[in-house]
Formats: structure tokens, C-alpha cells, sequence
């Protein structure tokens, strides 16, 4: 691969990994859901504090890590990510039978951190 093919796919992979922490995208889901309304949706940014659980095994399928999250919150919001691993029982939107292992990843966010609101 060249440096550009190189860029790109991490480029790719970071848009990826933040997707399974970025405020606005979980509160897309929880609309999707019909667990909060559009409104809601709309309160909520990219550049909000983050506190977002991650299943291992939803990483896994996306060809992710729990590494590639953590680069991606501090690429994208300039604040670095403390990821606590442990079962997760549920997500908020489904209740499993056996806790999953997952991550919580927390964050200051854009809006908190160096990059500025």
C-alpha cells in the first residue's frame, strides 16, 4: 500500500471507531429505537462529553479494537479516552441473557478539552 491507500484506510478506520462512541451517533440510535425523539437527537454533538459502551464483540465484527476507539476519540476530540473494561449486561436498548465483555469509554470531549467548544 502507499502512504495515500495507508492514510485513507486509517483515516476509514478512525471515522469507524468513533462511530461506536460519538454522542450524536448513540443518540441517533436511541431515536431509531424510538427510546427519544428527534429533538433529543438534535441536542447532542460529536463535540459532547462521551460515555458510550462498547461490546467487544461489535469491534470484532467491524474489523475494530478497542485501541482503534481510543486513537479515534483522541483524533477527534483532542481528549484522551479512559476505557474501563468489564461485562456488560446491556446496552440500553437490549438486555442480554449472559453479560458480553465490553468496554465503557469515557472522555471530556471536544467541547472540554484543548481543541476548544
Amino acid at each position: 500500500m502507499n502512504s495515500a491507500t495507508t492514510q485513507a484506510r486509517s483515516l476509514e478506520t478512525l471515522r469507524s471507531a468513533f462511530a461506536f462512541v460519538c454522542p450524536r451517533e448513540h443518540a441517533q440510535k436511541l431515536a431509531d429505537a424510538g427510546l427519544i425523539t428527534a429533538a433529543d437527537v438534535e441536542r447532542h454533538s460529536w463535540r459532547d462529553p462521551i460515555g458510550a459502551i462498547v461490546i467487544a464483540s461489535d469491534l470484532a465484527v467491524a474489523g475494530l479494537t478497542i485501541e482503534d476507539v481510543s486513537a479515534a476519540v483522541e483524533h477527534y476530540t483532542a481528549t484522551a479516552a479512559k476505557v474501563t473494561a468489564y461485562p456488560i449486561k446491556g446496552t440500553g436498548l437490549v438486555e442480554f441473557l449472559t453479560p458480553e465483555p465490553g468496554f465503557f469509554v469515557e472522555a471530556k470531549g471536544y467541547r472540554a478539552g484543548p481543541a476548544g467548544p
